[in-house]
C-alpha cells in the first residue's frame, strides 16, 4: 500500500509520513469520488465480484515460510491479539487455515489465478528488496527459477507500477522513491510502524526474506 501510495503521490516533495488510522464507516462516506487508495488483507472471496471491473488491484505475495515467521512475531507484538503459543503452535494453525485471512494458499492462488487481468497486478515480495540480501537471493534462486520467479530490483518494480496505474513517474523522482521506502526509512516512518498501536515497539521488524531458519530445528 505505501509503495503505491507514494506512486500516485509522486509529485509531491515530501513523502507522506502523517500515521492514518483504520478506514471507519464515517470517514468512508467522506471520501472523494476517485482517486481514492484502499488497503486490504481480505481474499477475493470477500470482496465484491464487481471490483477488478472498475478498480485497479495490485496483490502483494511473499514466501508462505517468511509469512509464518512475520505473522508470529506480529501476535507476539501486538498485545489485542493474546496470543501466549510458540511458533509451533502457530505453524499448525497456518497449515490447518485457522488464522486470520487464511487459508493462506487458497488466498494466493485466487490471486494467480486473475494474474492476466488487465486490472490486476500481482507482485512478489522478493521483488520488491534491493539486492538487500543477497546471500538470501542465491540461496532461493533455484527454487525461484523452477516457479518462473525472479528477483527484480525496487526501481524496475517502481517503474512497472507506475505504468500500470497510469502514473506519469518523473525520473529524478525514483531515487527520492527508493530511499524513501527502503526498510531502514520503514522502520522511522510514522505512517507505517504503528506507533499509535504499540507506542513502545517498531510494527517493522527485519523485512527480509530469510526467515526459514526459524522454522527448522528445535523451535518446530
Amino acid at each position: 500500500m505505501k509503495l503505491v501510495d507514494e506512486i500516485v503521490a509522486h509529485s509531491s516533495e515530501e513523502p507522506f509520513r502523517t500515521p492514518r488510522n483504520f478506514l471507519k464507516a464515517a470517514m468512508a462516506e467522506q471520501l472523494g469520488k476517485s482517486g481514492r487508495l484502499l488497503k486490504s488483507h481480505l481474499p477475493f472471496a470477500f470482496l465484491p465480484s464487481s471490483l477488478m471491473e472498475i478498480s485497479k488491484m495490485v496483490y502483494i505475495a511473499r514466501n508462505p515460510y517468511d509469512v509464518v515467521v512475520s505473522f508470529y512475531h506480529h501476535m507476539k507484538k501486538m498485545p489485542h491479539h493474546q496470543f501466549q503459543g510458540k511458533i509451533s503452535d502457530l505453524v499448525d494453525f497456518f497449515v490447518e487455515g485457522n488464522l486470520l485471512f487464511s487459508p493462506f494458499h487458497r488466498h494466493v492462488l485466487d490471486a494467480w489465478e486473475r494474474r492476466d487481468s488487465p486490472n490486476l497486478h500481482f507482485v512478489f515480495y522478493e521483488d520488491l528488496k534491493k539486492g538487500e540480501e543477497e546471500g538470501a537471493e542465491k540461496k532461493h534462486a533455484s527454487a525461484d527459477r523452477a516457479l518462473g520467479v525472479g528477483y527484480e530490483d525496487l526501481r524496475k518494480e517502481l517503474e512497472k507500477l507506475a505504468e500500470f496505474l497510469g502514473v506519469d513517474l518523473p525520473e529524478e523522482h525514483i531515487p527520492i522513491l527508493e530511499d524513501h521506502l527502503s526498510f531502514q526509512n520503514f522502520r522511522n516512518n510514522s505512517s507505517v510502524n504503528m506507533e499509535f498501536l504499540i507506542p513502545d515497539k517498531s510494527f517493522i521488524r527485519k523485512g527480509n526474506d530469510i526467515h526459514t531458519k526459524a522454522l527448522s530445528g528445535d523451535p518446530i
